[in-house]
């Protein structure tokens, strides 16, 4: 769910506020962690691990981003780098004091100590952080492009963490691989024609290379025109050498 959800996440974050999204990641987050650490059954436990996987996809693409709005550019550096290295240090540690936990039987342990850190930063972004937003978006979110990545993530994350054990010719594996490099594709041709797409870049590329391409073409049937102009007035070399000297590489 973390890696089918967090494209989502970014782009619901531009659109209807970092801050809210963020909270409502960590929320979410929250109840996925108090369930895990109540769960009485494997069953509970992998639906609350779901649950906890979209939280974190709505909170890790706005965390960046809501410092760099909120810190000004003279702290932004320090911010980031402070950011940065709790990031590691959380990565490497926290697997660490998980396992410790769960060895000596307290796995539930390591579901429930989110609980109080969530809530403090909760309480920290509701006081002290304000709302931002991309002021460029049109405040709408691509509907069909979410669908779309979700679902080619979720398939392709799937099907190859199936694969080592099941293999890659297993229908399972290769029916879900499939359908989600076939996602992924769809996924990009509906980037390039929405209007407010996740990948800005597909569009952006295309209508760039669209526009530049237009633009040369002009440039090119211009000084051909010249140097055949120059040319039946009698230019000769010197006109070759002018059509050279105002080429220009793309």
């Amino acid at each position: 769910m973390l890696a089918a959800f967090i494209l989502v996440g970014g782009s619901a974050g531009d659109v209807l506020g970092r801050r809210r999204v963020f909270m409502t990641g960590i929320s979410l987050f929250l109840t996925g962690s108090l369930s895990a650490g109540l769960a009485p059954d494997a069953g509970l436990l992998i639906g609350a691990r779901v649950v906890q996987g979209i939280g974190g996809a709505l909170m890790i693409p706005g965390s960046l981003s809501i410092i760099t709005a909120f810190f000004s550019e003279d702290r932004r550096g320090r911010a980031i780098g402070t950011w940065a290295a709790v990031t590691a240090a959380v990565t490497v540690f926290g697997p660490l004091v998980g396992g410790a936990l769960a060895q000596a039987g307290l796995w539930r342990a390591v579901f429930l100590v989110n609980i109080p850190i969530g809530i403090v930063a909760l309480l920290v972004l509701y006081y002290r952080v304000p709302e931002s937003r991309d002021e460029d978006s049109d405040r709408r979110i691509d509907y069909p492009g979410a669908l779309l990545v979700a679902v080619g993530l979720a398939c392709v994350t799937y099907g190859f963490l199936s694969a080592p054990a099941s293999g890659f010719n297993h229908p399972r594996v290769s029916v879900t691989l499939t359908a989600g490099f076939i996602c992924l594709a769809l996924f990009i041709v509906v980037e390039m024609k929405s209007s407010r797409p996740h990948l800005p870049a597909f569009r952006c590329d295309a209508g760039v290379s669209l526009a530049l391409g237009r633009q040369t073409g002009r440039q090119d049937r211009r000084q051909a025109a010249d140097h055949y102009r120059h040319a039946g007035d009698g230019g000769g070399a010197s006109a070759d050498v002018h059509h050279r000297r105002h080429q220009r590489p793309f």
